[in-house]
């Protein structure tokens, strides 16, 4: 069951989200969008099934509940620290108080790559790349703090990996066939290339990720044409816009 109207709605595009839930049903996973759960039912200590808003009960032995986080900031805002949505921090890691650093999934940090307004970002990929800068802050060594966040997600034989932030995005563009199993999908701003999710398509998010990190985009149009390979475009996108 999925609270919202879609799957992953907050991290991926549509086409991604909808090819999940076929997949799933595919392989027997009955998916139930705009679901919200009321209640448990059960006796002796043993649930035997999920009420829903619209006062359907589903039969259920074992139920397994993902609700999300909330940074705890509680001892952070004790001793001073500015809160907002999360313990906020520079580039650098720095908090607002002087020689206090912060780092890991608690954090409000500016955007990784343009360094523009603030995102909290849950990944053991940011955590340990932001706590290596607030180490070496704490050093006196002002380290580049740019860095391409990715993250993944196993679901059974699909892999997806994901490297950059979509959000903002204008124009999706679909590498492969969803139906194959095997494509990705690029994100583009203002002809900017912001982010990938790759479904089993290793390549493609290497190359994204690479251009990232160059801080270079992939012509989109190019891109659509999944019988060109990404790699031969890395070199041809322009510099991209901070």
């Amino acid at each position: 069951m999925e609270a919202a109207e879609r799957l992953m709605w907050r991290n991926v595009a549509p086409v991604v989200s909808e090819f999940y839930r076929q997949a799933h049903e595919r392989r027997g996973t009955h998916v139930q969008l705009s679901a919200t759960v009321t209640a448990f039912t059960g006796e002796g200590g043993r649930v035997r099934g999920v009420v829903l808003a619209d006062g359907t009960e589903l039969q259920a032995d074992v139920v397994v509940v993902g609700i999300g986080v909330v940074p705890r900031t509680e001892l952070a805002e004790r001793i001073g620290l500015e809160c907002d949505g999360g313990i906020v921090v520079d580039a650098h890691a720095r908090t607002s108080v002087p020689f206090v650093v912060a780092a890991g999934d608690c954090t409000a940090r500016p955007h990784p790559l343009t360094g523009e307004g603030r995102v909290r970002l849950e990944s053991v990929q940011n955590a340990q790349a932001q706590a290596a800068v607030a180490a070496a802050t704490l050093l006196g060594s002002i380290e580049d703090p740019r860095s391409v966040p990715w993250f993944w997600s196993n679901q059974g034989d699909l892999r997806l990996q994901i490297a950059g932030l979509s959000f903002g995005y204008d124009t999706v563009v679909v590498r492969g066939t969803p139906d194959s199993e095997r494509f990705s999908v690029l994100y583009y701003e203002d002809d900017r290339l912001l982010a990938v999710d790759a479904v089993n398509s290793p390549v493609d998010y290497m190359v994204v990720r690479k251009a990232l990190d160059r801080g270079t985009t992939i012509d989109a149009d190019k891109a659509a044409d999944a019988a060109i390979p990404l790699k031969s475009l890395l070199g041809a996108g322009t510099e991209a816009a901070a």
